[in-house]
C-alpha cells in the first residue's frame, strides 16, 4: 500500500490496517460525536467492535476502526457481518467466530 496501510471501507466504518513491530495486534476504535451525540450510544458501538476484534488471530498488525454514523443505528448482526467482511479483505483469512456462530 502507498501509505503503509490498507484501507477497507464499509457503510458502517473504515478499517485501516498496517503491520507493526509488536508481537501482538493493536486495536484502535474512533467513534466521534458525529456518530451520535449520546456517549452511551457511541460507547455501545465501541464495545461491540472491541469485543468482536478481541477474537482476531494475532497477525502483528495495527487496526484502526473509524466508525461512521450509520453504525449507531445498525443491528449488532449487521455490524458483525461487516466486520467479518472487512477482516477477510484485510487478512485474506477466515474471521473469528462470534458467539452466535459457535456450535
Amino acid at each position: 500500500p502507498k501509505h503503509g496501510f490498507q484501507a477497507i471501507r464499509s457503510r458502517l466504518f473504515t478499517l485501516k490496517v498496517s503491520k507493526n513491530i509488536l508481537m501482538r495486534n493493536h486495536f484502535m476504535v474512533v467513534v466521534g460525536a458525529t456518530v451520535d451525540k449520546r456517549s452511551s450510544r457511541r460507547n455501545t458501538v465501541r464495545r461491540r467492535i472491541r469485543e468482536w476484534a478481541r477474537r482476531f488471530p494475532n497477525i502483528h498488525s495495527d487496526f484502526l476502526f473509524i466508525v461512521h454514523p450509520e453504525a449507531a443505528r445498525a443491528p449488532k448482526d449487521d455490524l458483525y457481518a461487516e466486520l467479518a467482511r472487512a477482516f477477510r479483505v484485510a487478512t485474506r483469512a477466515e474471521p473469528p467466530a462470534t458467539s452466535h456462530e459457535r456450535p
